[in-house]
């Protein structure tokens, strides 16, 4: 977030949307890039395999970052994930 580690020019990258055919890809420079379930945007990534759940949540606008990794094979876990995710984004940052 402080882009100590990249150009200006990449960490934009990071943040836009690819467009294929005029349609937004929803990933970035390797990252999905989109608005959570309250309409915020972020950067990060959601995923499973077999055993876990990953979800990765960066809010640069609000300077936040939020990882939740889960041992689950049960697919009906992303709901609850997702109000983990909702409920620690809505704190301030410390």
């Amino acid at each position: 977030m402080e882009q100590k580690l990249i150009k200006e020019a990449t960490y934009e990258q990071l943040l836009t949307s690819t467009i294929i055919d005029g349609k937004p890809t929803y990933y970035g420079l390797g990252f999905q890039v989109s608005q959570d379930a309250k309409g915020r945007p972020f950067v990060g990534h959601v995923g499973n395999s077999v055993g876990a759940y990953t979800n990765l949540f960066v809010y640069p606008q609000h300077k936040k970052v939020i990882a939740v990794l889960m041992n689950c094979t049960d697919p009906k876990v992303q709901p609850i994930l997702d109000e983990a995710i909702n409920a620690l984004s809505e704190h301030p940052t410390v």
